[in-house]
């Protein structure tokens, strides 16, 4: 069999390529049969793209003695996921073609590499991220930035609304908002962006041309359809280096039908893979710190570290370290030094204490340490510090203020005094809509 792509001629063996089909097609009965839940997870387009794959990376190769870890590698980019079947087939593929002895040769390679490739090539297809929380979705986008910046690609994200006035039911958003939307993903498709879509619930059925990439040519041009409202779908211009990324939570996957599933490269996201080991450590360092405000002889479910600190997780130990590293100028090629990790690890205590609740003084008082004493007294001296008028003060100061999120114990209903002209007070329940917010601040800028 030979197919070409670009001018170029591969050929591929009829033996791989009839084991292949096998493989897949034992996939398919192994998951009717004893993975009910994963039955139409994969489907015929992660097959056709499995092939598309394999001939281009050997047309890139040239080398033939290579052609078992090209696929290898493609079998993990293909078939990942909620669900991992590279492993199945790929064994399936070595019993067909009588070479079990290399089941153990080749290893798949480990998700931050999947990633990093995906994100450099952009040359397959779009790419799916399921996560089991919102820390890891964050984190992972943070990656994506960072490696997008190096790259010099424009990143923009996208995130589903959450007012009351943009849904129509409840997993459902409403016309208006949807057409909105539509026209902001239609004007990023123009232009060379790898787009960042979370939370868009059943916007995403207007995209399913997008997604699979079925796109026609005119003058060297690509265009597709994107619906506008029932019955209105524009033939849109969709830029060469145009990528698109979509972050789904791995409890949501049931909600999506097997052909919007089918259109992606899909990975469940690997955190430990993306971090840095020292980044590792110093957060693993924290958590033990943390671990110890945590008294023995009270109850399991109260206190937990949830309890302590606002939106607590241990993903966002990670991330807290590595903010710590880019403020302090710190980088993981310096030379790992006691004093550089303790400065730190003071950096990242601060800024938890900062997002501590009452409930933390309380809890280290049943401590007769010194360090827990230290802590509570080091707990009341910065929230005299961290006064709300404070902060105003600062970032009216400041030139460029970074983004802040205030916790307080205050009623929402309770009117803050004494403002100073340029400062508005305003309440997200006040809004139905994204629009009506967005509005809103346009207004107090001008």
């Amino acid at each position: 069999m030979q197919q070409q792509i670009g001018g170029s001629v591969a050929p591929i063996d009829l033996l791989v390529i009839d084991s292949l089909a096998k493989a897949y097609y034992d996939l398919y009965v192994h998951l009717k049969e004893s993975q009910r839940e994963y039955e139409n997870y994969f489907g015929l387009r992660d097959y056709y793209s499995l092939i598309k794959g394999i001939v281009r990376d050997t047309i890139i190769v040239k080398d033939k003695d290579k052609l078992y870890g090209i696929i290898r590698k493609q079998l993990k980019i293909n078939f990942d996921g909620a669900y991992d079947g590279s492993q199945y087939l790929w064994e399936q593929f070595c019993n067909y073609i009588n070479r079990r002895n290399i089941i153990a040769q080749y290893k798949c390679p480990p998700f931050n590499h999947l990633l990093d490739q995906t994100l450099r090539t952009r040359s397959g297809r779009y790419l799916m991220l399921i996560a089991d929380n919102d820390s890891a979705i964050d984190y992972v986008e943070r990656y994506i930035n960072v490696h997008q910046q190096r790259q010099k690609n424009v990143v923009r994200t996208i995130v589903g609304s959450s007012f009351s006035g943009d849904l129509s039911s409840e997993n459902a958003y409403a016309e208006d908002y949807n057409y909105r939307v539509s026209m902001d993903i239609i004007h990023y498709a123009e232009t060379p962006i790898t787009l960042i879509m979370r939370q868009m619930g059943h916007l995403y059925d207007n995209l399913y041309d997008l997604f699979n990439q079925n796109f026609a040519v005119s003058a060297r041009k690509k265009y597709c359809r994107i619906a506008l409202g029932a019955h209105y779908q524009p033939r849109c211009l969709i830029h060469d280096d145009f990528y698109c990324i979509v972050f789904i939570h791995k409890r949501d996957l049931d909600q999506y039908d097997s052909p919007f599933l089918n259109r992606f490269e899909k990975h469940t996201i690997d955190i430990q893979t993306l971090i840095h080991e020292r980044h590792w450590l110093l957060s693993r360092q924290l958590y033990g710190w943390l671990e110890n405000c945590l008294p023995n002889n009270l109850g399991s479910n109260f206190p937990l570290l949830q309890h302590l600190f606002v939106d607590y997780s241990q993903d966002q130990l990670c991330s807290l370290v590595i903010d710590a590293c880019e403020q302090l100028n710190i980088s993981t090629d310096d030379e790992n030094t006691p004093e550089k990790n303790l400065q730190l690890i003071n950096y990242c205590q601060e800024k938890l204490l900062r997002a501590a609740s009452f409930d933390l003084p309380l809890t280290l008082s049943t401590q007769t340490s010194s360090e827990c004493q230290n802590l509570i007294q080091q707990y009341y001296e910065m929230r005299q510090l961290i006064t709300f008028g404070r902060f105003i003060k600062q970032s009216l100061e400041n030139s460029d203020p970074s983004l802040r999120v205030i916790y307080t114990y205050t009623q929402i209903y309770h009117t803050i005094d004494n403002l100073p002209a340029n400062i508005e007070e305003v309440k997200l329940s006040a809004f139905r809509t994204e629009l009506e917010l967005t509005r809103k601040i346009k207004r107090h800028y001008q």
